[in-house]
């Protein structure tokens, strides 16, 4: 899936990581921009995996930017 679309993600874009090892960092609880991940098409190909990250502005559409829908199956 990595290069097909920038991923939008659920958590605020934050400038800094946290320092210490952390398990699914959720980031500030508000902000301007959300977290974009994993690159798509229109980049280059060292763009094109999870763990690179971009933001932007959440009201924004462009055509390489979209969502992975997960289903939970019980």
């Amino acid at each position: 899936m990595h290069g097909n679309l920038w991923q939008w993600c659920q958590d605020w874009y934050a400038t800094e990581y946290p320092k210490n090892n952390v398990t699914d960092p959720q980031g500030p609880e508000k902000g301007e921009y959300r977290v974009l991940r994993g690159g798509s098409w229109g980049n280059f190909p060292g763009n094109c995996r999870s763990a690179v990250r971009s933001r932007y502005v959440p009201g924004i559409r462009i055509i390489y930017y979209g969502c992975r829908l997960c289903f939970c199956l019980d």
